[in-house]
């Protein structure tokens, strides 16, 4: 047996085990470098997609929120505008009636002209809480619950004392008896109950409004 060329033969099987071995290392790094950059490539694409959805989502949802924000402003500023005249109104309405029951003595006129001017006064008050009633019929969706159940309390206390107070014009003088109760009733409710309403009125209000 010649050992030298059997060494020879395992020297030169050795080494071309270690090139086929080194070639295949070195192919299936290049296979995996490759297959590592696609998924790279796959990953960076998958991202740009996901950031591009998400900026489109969020660009949406700005556009929404800005929506609201304008609708809740207009509303808002609406709501005021109500808000002011419906008080400017009760106030007006308000005034009347309590002139009309503060038994103020007028000067300089007769006893007719007096009854003349009390009249006038009391058809002044009618118109005012008509005009209350319509405006706010007409506006009331603005409100939530709470504030209605305030207006129509304080608008039937003024008005159901404008029908007690005009209740003479109407079926005629009553007993004396009478007429001081009524009047009487009426001064309550113009003086101290309907101040009270008011006051809850204002302090809802100011809620509404924002201010503290």
């Amino acid at each position: 047996m010649n050992w030298n060329a059997i060494i020879e033969n395992l020297g030169i099987f050795g080494i071309l085990a270690g090139f086929i071995t080194w070639l295949i290392k070195a192919i299936s790094q290049k296979a995996l470098d490759k297959n590592l950059k696609a998924y790279e490539l796959q990953l960076q694409n998958q991202a740009n997609a996901y950031k591009n959805e998400l900026d489109q989502s969020l660009e949406k949802f700005k556009n929404e929120l800005q929506l609201l924000f304008e609708k809740a402003n207009k509303l808002h500023s609406k709501r005021l505008d109500r808000i002011e005249k419906i008080y400017e109104m009760l106030i007006d309405f308000q005034n009347d009636m309590t002139w009309l029951v503060s038994g103020r003595l007028i000067t300089g006129m007769t006893p007719e002209e007096v009854k003349e001017e009390e009249f006038q006064r009391a058809v002044q008050a009618e118109k005012a809480g008509a005009k209350l009633f319509d405006y706010y019929s007409k506006h009331k969706l603005y409100f939530n619950n709470e504030t209605c159940s305030i207006l129509d309390e304080i608008i039937k206390l003024l008005r159901d004392s404008h029908i007690d107070f005009s209740f003479k014009y109407i079926f005629g003088t009553g007993s004396a008896e009478f007429e001081i109760d009524r009047i009487k009733k009426v001064t309550e409710t113009v003086r101290e109950k309907v101040p009270k309403v008011r006051k809850e009125l204002e302090e809802n209000f100011r809620k509404i409004i924002g201010v503290e």
